[in-house]
């Protein structure tokens, strides 16, 4: 009985350790957050939001008023090519095992997963249950979108994903799911779809004009309605899930 009461406190001590606060020399590394993939003429191009709690116009290390991420971008041959010019911007080491989604374009290919995913599988940091989705447009475009209100504009992403997901409006779609799909014989998934909200004044007939005023601004113009269906491993159409 001592045996096991004393695994059970070495294991529980273990998970406190691991969900807390990050070791140390992960710590000292640059925190991916957000990945974006886009792919064109054979080429892919990577779009990273990394996290920088040091935002300016705020006395603490994180300020919810303002994006607490920057932006690498990095394009070659491979995946593995294009981190690495991102690794060379950024001009220090970096960790994925934080990131919390991978947007795909909806130019990407994604039917060479091996090509496409590899270096993530390859990754012993990466998880492999992260989730995935793609862009209206480009992820580049997608990443770009600022998201106040927050630490990490990512965890706007995963909160939507998992509130569609309850509605049974849609199911999530992760990497691990992805890469089977892909080595199916259709290669044909669905995952869900952000795009950027549209100008609502625009919308707006002047009787609204005084109501639309007083509204509050959403902390985000990023919007998750639809989903997309890849077949054969490029975008074929989407699903409005409302």
């Amino acid at each position: 009985m001592k045996r096991i009461a004393y695994f059970i406190l070495i294991a529980s001590l273990a998970l406190i350790f691991y969900i807390g606060d990050v070791p140390t020399e992960i710590a000292e590394k640059t925190i991916v957050t957000a990945i974006g993939i886009d792919s064109k003429d054979g080429r892919y191009k990577v779009t990273m939001q990394i996290f920088r709690p040091d935002g300016s116009g705020s006395d603490t290390a994180v300020d919810p008023s303002l994006p607490n991420v920057s932006i690498l971008k990095g394009s070659g041959k491979t995946i593995g090519e294009a981190i690495k010019e991102c690794k060379s911007k950024l001009g220090g080491e970096m960790y994925i095992g934080k990131n919390r989604i991978i947007i795909f374009g909806n130019k990407t290919d994604l039917s060479d997963i091996e090509k496409l995913a590899g270096y993530f599988i390859d990754d012993p940091e990466c998880y492999y249950k992260v989730d995935c989705a793609a862009a209206e447009d480009t992820a580049e475009k997608m990443l770009e979108i600022p998201v106040l209100g927050g630490a990490v504009g990512s965890e706007r992403y995963v909160q939507m994903i998992r509130s569609a997901k309850n509605s049974s409006r849609f199911k999530e779609c992760t990497l691990d799911e992805l890469y089977t799909a892909m080595l199916s014989e259709d290669k044909t998934v669905i995952m869900p779809m952000f795009g950027k909200c549209g100008d609502k004044k625009d919308q707006s007939n002047s009787s609204d004009a005084g109501q639309n005023a007083e509204e509050i601004k959403p902390a985000s113009e990023i919007k998750l309605d639809k989903c997309a269906v890849f077949i054969d491993g490029k975008y074929s159409y989407s699903i409005d899930s409302t």
